[in-house]
């Protein structure tokens, strides 16, 4: 699994904390987007993509959401896809698969 901090665009009303990396359990990109000073009644989870199995293979989509809430280096689409690639597995763990089934009420 790897995980990138990013910084919050400056012209955002208010701070946000931003990650996104290679989730290898999931094999899947993520992009988590946290109210940096969330209100007592607040969710501070303001965007997560990327929570389930295989959800976003491509590190593009995720960065050009990322986009919208933070700053990044120009190189980072290629730091991730080489993350992702070193970790590709074809089969879901046995774990994953029953969380699913259940999830799914099978």
């Amino acid at each position: 699994m790897s995980r990138h901090r990013l910084s919050s665009r400056s012209d955002l009303p208010r701070p946000v904390v931003v990650s996104c990396g290679w989730d290898a359990p999931l094999q899947t990109f993520f992009l988590q987007v946290e109210a940096a000073e969330p209100g007592p009644d607040e969710d501070p989870i303001l965007l997560w993509m990327g929570a389930d199995w295989r959800e976003q293979p491509d590190p593009g989509q995720i960065l050009e959401a990322a986009a919208r809430w933070a700053e990044f280096p120009p190189g980072l689409a290629a730091i991730l896809a080489r993350e992702g690639d070193a970790d590709r597995r074809d089969e879901r763990p046995p774990l994953l698969a029953a969380l699913s089934a259940m999830r799914r009420g099978s």
